[in-house]
Formats: structure tokens, sequence, C-alpha cells
């Protein structure tokens, strides 16, 4: 009986002592509450319903277009840090990789995108392919494909589009230098290409 005894003689002491451990319990409650939304967040947001077109003008340019949904169903709003997208023709083997570039489109942190918490964002990305010895490496590579028995026309070829968005949970705050161990958990990566 010497704790009970301890406690009627020093009230005070234990009722900081149970005030203190409601506290850390609290905390480590909420701790633990942010952290799961955090994961769950990362986990939940995904790159949607790619859309790629393919249009050819009257004086023999392309225009690629595409587009993708960044869908956010988590509590944090999402702002890029980095947002890349490319389009190509892959010209090679899997052993000899070759590329046939045909546009890129890159936002760094100074144009960066809001995604709102719970909503959905189309990227949309459009280039147009003029440049005649650009045009004459992707007349060839049908030409070449229609040589191993591949038929493509400019509106079938397979182009990948890539994109690689990096952003990060804006209403989660903590200090970025001094809690840097927090930056890898609260920044998001997405990446998708399209290889047909």
């Amino acid at each position: 009986m010497g704790i009970v005894d301890d406690v009627k003689e020093h009230p005070l002491f234990a009722i900081i002592y149970v005030a203190m451990s409601l506290f850390f319990i609290g905390a480590l409650v909420v701790s633990a509450l942010t952290y799961s939304h955090v994961v769950r967040g990362n986990l939940l947001i995904t790159l949607d319903d790619p859309q790629e077109d393919v249009q050819v003008l009257e004086n023999g340019s392309l225009v690629l277009s595409f587009s993708i949904d960044v869908v956010n169903p988590s509590r944090y709003d999402l702002r890029t840090s980095s947002l890349y997208w490319s389009v190509r023709i892959s010209n090679g083997t899997p052993y000899h990789p070759s590329y046939i570039p045909l546009g890129v489109s890159y936002k760094g942190p100074t144009e960066e995108i809001t995604i709102e918490a719970g909503d959905t964002c189309t990227l949309a990305y459009s280039v147009t392919v003029s440049d005649r010895a650009l045009l004459s490496r992707v007349y060839g590579f049908i030409n070449y494909s229609s040589s191993i028995g591949n038929e493509y026309s400019v509106m079938t070829v397979p182009y990948e589009n890539e994109i690689r968005l990096y952003a990060g949970m804006d209403d989660f705050k903590h200090d970025y230098v001094r809690e840097g161990y927090l930056n890898d958990l609260v920044e998001v990566e997405l990446y998708y290409v399209d290889e047909d």
C-alpha cells in the first residue's frame, strides 16, 4: 500500500503525473493518426485515365496531345515541385534502346500546380511536330517497321507518353530543415509511361 500512501501524501504530484501521462498518450494518438493519414494519402494518390490523340494537319505537321488525371482523394492539398512530360517513339530493342524525341514539357517549383484535397486535376499537353527532319524520322520508322512486318500509319505509331510528377503534401506543416526526416514521408512521386 506504499503507492496509495504516497498519493495521499502528495496529491499534486499524482495529478501532474496523470496529466502528463494523458498529454503524452494524446500526442501519441494524434501523431499516429497523422502518420496513417499521410501514408494512406500517399498510397491513394494516382494517375488515371490517360488519353492520347494524334492529328495530321494539312501542311503535314503532327499534333500530338496527351492528358491524364491526377486523383487526390487524400485530406492534403498537393503542390507540385516538378512536373515532366515527354512524347517519343521507341526505335530500338530492349538491349539497345533508342528514341525519336517528339516533344517535352517541364514545370519546376516556380510554376507549381495545386491539386486540392479530394479533387481531381487533369494535366493536358500538346506538341506540334513540324520540323521536316523530325517528320522524316517518323516516316522512316513507319517504313522500317513495315519492312519487318509491323504495319503502322502516322495515327497508329506507338507513341510513348511519359509523366513524372513530384509533389509535397502542402497542408502537412513541418520544419523542412530541422525535421528533414519527414520530407520523404510527405513527398508524392507519381510515374506513368505508355508503352504500346
